[in-house]
């Protein structure tokens, strides 16, 4: 849902940008992956609780998840004391050998 809406790529293709590179012929390939916390009223928070009622829609339409579903995860973003994991970001960068 996110991809075709924003372009977020959630994909497997991700996991492999490290390998991808290093084929390429770059060297001194890295990869950092940055996971942060979600909290009810923070900035992260108030992002996916929005983005959720945003997509509420079309996110009941995907299988197996009813609107009661988003209903009940938007509420729990709402609540003080709530705690979870972010989306993950990965990096990953490499040097270009010179030519």
């Amino acid at each position: 849902m996110l991809a075709q809406r924003v372009g977020t790529d959630c994909g497997t293709p991700s996991l492999n940008l490290a390998r991808n590179l290093a084929e390429l012929g770059l060297s001194d390939v890295t990869m950092r992956v940055t996971c942060p916390t979600v909290a009810g009223n923070t900035p992260a928070g108030r992002f996916w609780r929005l983005t959720l009622q945003h997509l509420a829609d079309d996110i009941a339409q995907l299988p197996d998840i009813h609107r009661d579903d988003v209903t009940t995860v938007i509420h729990r973003l709402s609540q003080p004391g709530f705690l979870e994991l972010g989306m993950a970001t990965i990096t990953v960068t490499g040097t270009k050998p010179r030519t």
